[in-house]
């Protein structure tokens, strides 16, 4: 997503854009076209900037027990700086970007893009009940009841079933 540095050093209020995934190259979520809200609030300081804000997007991705489509609302600040120099007062968490000389526009894609993809979580599912898919089948448990011995003991875990049978007898 391209911004022009004249559009920074006029805001004064926040600014609001739409882009889709395709735009800041995030394609395995989902359609190239999903919407994405940024919202941008921009501070000048100096001949720098400090960017922070919010970046909305419903992803698509597949659900982590039953490998069905399912959709996840990721919501994530951002907060970056955009320089015309190295600044070593910033702190080390401090994320930056180096403006080249004489730049008009900005490309501020690659951070909001890692902003996004920080935010997904580690675990989606398709709802929250999801019963995923038998282990020895491959059943989707959702939509189908499989016919598998769920008592069946793989046998290299007989032996640990033998002693818990023990300790419950003692």
């Amino acid at each position: 997503m391209k911004i022009l540095l004249g559009e920074l050093q006029d805001s004064v209020s926040p600014l609001t854009k739409r882009t889709t995934l395709g735009d800041l190259s995030i394609e395995e979520f989902g359609d190239k076209q999903t919407p994405v809200t940024i919202s941008i609030e921009v501070h000048p300081r100096g001949d720098d900037f400090e960017l922070s804000g919010r970046i909305r997007a419903r992803l698509e991705t597949v659900c982590d027990r039953c490998l069905a489509t399912a959709k996840a609302a990721v919501d994530a600040e951002f907060n970056f700086w955009l320089l015309t120099e190295e600044r070593p007062d910033l702190s080390p968490g401090e994320v930056e970007y180096l403006l080249i000389p004489n730049t008009r526009e900005i490309d501020i894609s690659a951070p909001l893009a890692e902003s996004l993809r920080l935010e997904i979580p580690s675990k989606v599912l398709c709802r929250e009940d999801c019963r995923g898919l038998c282990p020895r089948c491959g059943t989707d448990l959702n939509h189908k009841q499989c016919t598998c011995d769920a008592e069946k003991i793989d046998e290299r875990w007989s032996q640990l079933s033998d002693l818990k049978k023990r300790m419950e007898s003692e």
